[in-house]
């Protein structure tokens, strides 16, 4: 059980009572294989007084009730301060021949005074230490039941530097570390141990001070971290750890997920608690209150878990969107295959609704949504027959109804896809009319989707300015003054006056210099596009 004073303290002080009344006769002695001894140095040379050393011959060390001893005409009166230990601690007074009783009262009391004093200062400090584990228990539940917020910040909005800034600061709390960092490795390293970048770095706490000894104690523990996280404390004569000045205590962990190094956690010098039980006390425990141990190394770790969790998910959530952008990009060169004067147009009116959409203040994430719905908005001309869409003279009415239905085998096509279930709306509803007059639903204004309506204009507008085989492009100009006779009847009057801001403002560019890639006859994989592009048409023929 810890105590708040120890032993030769509590010796000293029931002496330093007692002198307050009897004088300068009292000695604090301890016994050792070499006898009784002195412990306050200032009475070492006085040596011990006849009567004191007769006394002491015949004192039971393990005594629990105060000795009293007689000797040519001197009272001695000895209690044992410390029966807990196997090194006794002893009070002694040396007394002119007094009344026994008296004596024997006045020294009992002020030693159960005395212990009275301890036990209730050890009440509270325990009560104060037990406080403060509870908390520290609660914060360190807190931060475990928190882990499972963490995995709600693992989105694509989130990469691993902002959830090392969310979760490092309550972890350093709770391990009680005086800073925590996540140190990134470098980017594009190939070892399987990484390379720490330290321009790339999440630290909270006070590190700066401490960067160089850091930096030191990484790279003296980056081999070693692939086999499980490093910990290193003090030991009791040292004041910091010798190889790393300023370090008390140090844990370095990896993080890594699938052989990828993403980087690691570092924490040090771990930080008394405000309730800690002074240096003093005798703890069974000591190490828990100034040491890192297995428990903080475990919760480091599950940070490090969620971080490189999320930066694999990310990595792969890349690699997807990766496919998916590759595979619209195939059905795109694969429709632009198919009509060779339209080569690009898709591109374009996705580059002009995208603009369009960030101008009335859409999220960018509904901007990227426009673009890529723009880049989608034709793909059910792969059901159109070619003989129709390359015909070099006027449409007949029944030729005309068939191109009328791709804006229909585009949905179809698409549907079935729900990664790309947001660009339905415009796939199918490009080419309605606020007047009602268009198709395929002949929707009347607002009931158009939003995404309908700025791909009409975007479409409108590109169809109008690029050549095809039965006529050339118009001018720019041109173009714009139909879309402004028009506005409020065949298009959107609002969307037309942001478009033609745009184009004033030269934010849209009716060159290619800023289109994705569009059909190059010299592109690998135009073999492999054709390809999906009969499957596709196949699709859209059922």
């Amino acid at each position: 059980m810890p105590r708040t004073l120890d032993d030769i303290q509590l010796a000293r002080e029931l002496a330093a009572r007692l002198e307050l009344v009897l004088g300068p006769v009292v000695r604090v002695l301890r016994f050792s294989k070499a006898g009784w001894t002195d412990v306050i140095e200032e009475n070492d040379s006085k040596g011990f007084s006849p009567a004191l050393d007769c006394a002491l011959q015949s004192f039971n060390r393990r005594s629990e009730q105060p000795f009293v001893w007689r000797h040519d005409g001197k009272l001695v009166v000895m209690i044992n301060t410390c029966l807990d230990s196997f090194v006794p601690i002893v009070v002694g007074v040396v007394l002119p021949d007094q009344p026994e009783t008296l004596i024997c009262s006045l020294i009992s009391a002020h030693f159960e005074a005395l212990q009275q004093r301890v036990e209730s200062e050890l009440s509270k400090k325990q009560s104060e230490f037990f406080i403060d584990q509870v908390t520290q228990d609660f914060e360190e539940l807190n931060w475990l039941r928190s882990a499972n917020e963490y995995f709600d910040l693992c989105d694509s909005n989130h990469t691993i530097e902002s959830i090392a800034r969310e979760c490092l600061p309550n972890l350093a709390k709770v391990i009680r570390a005086e800073a925590i960092l996540f140190v990134q490795s470098t980017q594009g390293c190939k070892s399987s141990i990484g390379k720490p970048d330290w321009n790339r770095v999440i630290a909270n706490g006070n590190s700066k001070k401490h960067h160089e000894s850091c930096k030191k104690f990484l790279a003296d523990s980056i081999a070693q971290l692939v086999h499980g996280p490093r910990v290193l404390n003090v030991k009791p004569t040292e004041a910091c750890l010798a190889d790393f000045p300023g370090l008390r205590n140090c844990i370095a962990v990896l993080v890594a997920k699938s052989g990828q190094v993403y980087g690691w956690i570092l924490a040090f010098n771990k930080m008394p608690s405000q309730n800690a039980v002074p240096l003093l006390v005798v703890d069974s425990s000591p190490k828990s209150e100034s040491f890192f141990g297995t428990f903080e190394a475990s919760l480091i770790r599950s940070a490090a878990n969620i971080m490189s969790s999320h930066a694999r998910n990310l990595e792969m959530l890349e690699a997807k969107k990766s496919l998916l952008t590759g595979v619209v990009r195939a059905i795109i060169n694969a429709i632009d295959a198919k009509d060779p004067y339209t080569c690009g147009h898709s591109d374009r009116v996705a580059l002009y609704a995208k603009r369009i959409a960030a101008r009335l203040e859409q999220s960018p994430e509904e901007c990227e949504r426009i673009y890529m719905a723009g880049l989608l908005h034709d793909v059910g001309k792969i059901g159109i027959p070619d003989s129709i869409l390359r015909k070099p003279g006027s449409l007949t009415n029944e030729e005309y109804a068939i191109v009328k239905k791709h804006p229909e085998i585009g949905y179809t096509i698409l549907k079935h896809l729900k990664q790309l279930d947001y660009v339905l709306p415009g796939v199918r509803h490009h080419h309605e009319a606020v007047n009602g007059k268009g198709y395929p639903a002949g929707l009347y204004g607002e009931a158009i989707p939003l995404q309908g309506r700025i791909l009409a204009v975007a479409d409108a507008y590109d169809a109008m300015t690029s050549d095809r085989p039965y006529r050339p492009g118009m001018p720019s100009e041109k173009a714009e003054s139909i879309l402004r006779a028009e506005a409020g009847k065949t298009w959107d009057a609002d969307i037309v006056g942001v478009f033609l801001e745009c184009l004033a403002n030269e934010e849209i560019q009716t060159h290619d210099a800023e289109l994705a890639l569009t059909l190059d006859p010299n592109y690998p994989n135009n073999n492999l596009m054709l390809q999906i592009a009969n499957s596709i048409k196949s699709m859209g023929a059922q």
